[in-house]
């Protein structure tokens, strides 16, 4: 019925922005209800539709400013955390997805080994806040002098959001997808939206039945609430806390955020030379992934 229905949309002038065969998964276009109709009749009852949910970076507090009360991290995060000065070898044979806004070259990732895979266009907006979001976590992951948690894991950059932090629900499935097939072990997703869509539960169902871990971002809107896909059965949500236990006050909070890390003014890389004070749930999370990863390759059988 797939398939048909791919034949009979191209008779029929009904645009197909894009198409995952794996999931059985259209992204199309309507713009006016008869079209939507057309669509339907086309289908029949083989079909289930969602709208395709923005997917964005959560709003983080300008990077070099204060962000309110609670105790900064700084460099100290990963003491905190207890992780040895040498750590080095900690995530070797272990590769992690990172599903952002791509990384750029930075000296914090000059040791690191770093693929990339670029699923949306970005026009590299100049000044966006979110242009450094996905370098920042990079660091945070595999960096070295002692500001990533597992330096030696392999890091597979999956851009599924642009410089602006914007994405979609259709191409983050597309991403965990890309992630699976590429052999990588843990996605690390600093992203969310509040809306549901399926194409994006059988996106994750499909990385959980191929023994992937999925790690994401709680939110920051200081609410008794989590976005997809940290709200998940089967990924890990990640709500950020300072350097004295407390949760941040933006970070969200719910039954269905599983653990807390480290997101309170975290020392990252920023942009191609900068270095910034992290706050966010988007922080917290590379802590949580990287230590998975640590701990993989450090008791790996």
């Amino acid at each position: 019925s797939y398939g048909r229905f791919i034949e009979s949309a191209r008779s029929a002038g009904i645009e197909i922005l894009g198409r995952n065969d794996s999931l059985r998964a259209l992204r199309l276009r309507v713009e006016n209800l008869d079209e939507t109709n057309r669509i339907r009749g086309l289908t029949g009852d083989d079909a289930t539709y969602d709208y395709n949910y923005l997917i964005s970076a959560p709003l983080i507090p300008q990077p070099s400013s204060k962000t309110g009360p609670g105790v900064p991290f700084l460099d100290g995060a990963l003491h905190w955390l207890g992780v040895p000065e040498d750590n080095d070898d900690w995530g070797q044979g272990i590769t992690i997805a990172l599903l952002d806004t791509g990384v750029s070259s930075h000296r914090a990732l000059d040791s690191s080994s770093i693929s990339q895979i670029d699923l949306i266009a970005d026009d590299n907006t100049e000044g966006s806040e979110y242009q450094g979001h996905g370098t920042a976590i990079a660091s945070l992951l595999v960096g070295d002098a002692g500001i990533g948690i597992a330096p030696s894991a392999e890091l597979l950059s999956i851009q599924v959001m642009d410089s602006d932090g914007l994405g979609d629900s259709f191409t983050l499935a597309e991403g965990i997808l890309q992630a699976v097939d590429s052999g990588a072990k843990i996605i690390s997703m600093s992203l969310g939206s509040y809306g549901y869509t399926s194409v994006l539960k059988n996106a994750v169902d499909y990385a959980v039945a191929n023994d992937l871990i999925l790690v994401a971002s709680a939110g920051n809107d200081s609410m008794n609430a989590t976005p997809y896909p940290a709200r998940f059965d089967d990924v890990i949500g990640v709500a950020a806390i300072d350097a004295e236990n407390q949760r941040a006050e933006f970070s969200n909070y719910s039954p269905s955020i599983d653990i807390a890390a480290p997101g309170m003014e975290v020392l990252a890389a920023w942009g191609e030379e900068a270095w910034i004070r992290f706050s966010g749930t988007s922080a917290a999370v590379p802590f949580v992934a990287g230590g998975i990863a640590a701990t993989m390759s450090l008791y790996k059988q």
